[in-house]
């Protein structure tokens, strides 16, 4: 690893024995001691002890792995519960929608002047209009 990227955070059990610092917002310092050769340059895996602290820290690093994505799962399970809308805004609200659909349907618009007055693209316009006719078929039957 090279000097200038001891201060990452950690990405891979072997870049956490360099990692120096302070967790975000956690107030967590990591520092990799190791008795055997300089704090620079990080335990020596060569001998038994660099060994081990490298195979303590791969675990600590998984661990933490596997708590975030455990802890992501669970709030997007429970956001999903709550009935949050997950994802960013659609970019036409369903009033544009039905006033695409009526004006496709009176034939006073196409589908690409429906979309320049939008600002969207021409495929945005009908998975939109494809969507909220589903919606409307599951809400009736």
């Amino acid at each position: 690893m090279k000097k200038d990227e001891r201060n990452r955070p950690p990405y891979s059990g072997s870049g956490a024995c360099y990692w120096y610092g302070t967790g975000a917002g956690a107030g967590v310092s990591i520092r990799c001691v190791c008795p055997v050769g300089s704090a620079a340059d990080g335990p020596n895996c060569a001998v038994r002890i660099g060994a081990s602290t490298q195979t303590f820290i791969n675990g600590l690093a998984e661990f933490e792995r596997r708590l975030l994505s455990e802890r992501t799962k669970q709030g997007l399970a429970a956001a999903r519960k709550r009935g949050t809308h997950l994802g960013p805004p659609p970019k036409m609200t369903e009033t544009q929608v039905r006033a695409a659909i009526r004006k496709i349907a009176t034939k006073e618009a196409s589908v690409a002047e429906i979309a320049a007055l939008n600002g969207v693209h021409p495929s945005k316009v009908a998975r939109s209009i494809k969507r909220l006719v589903g919606e409307d078929a599951d809400a009736q039957g």
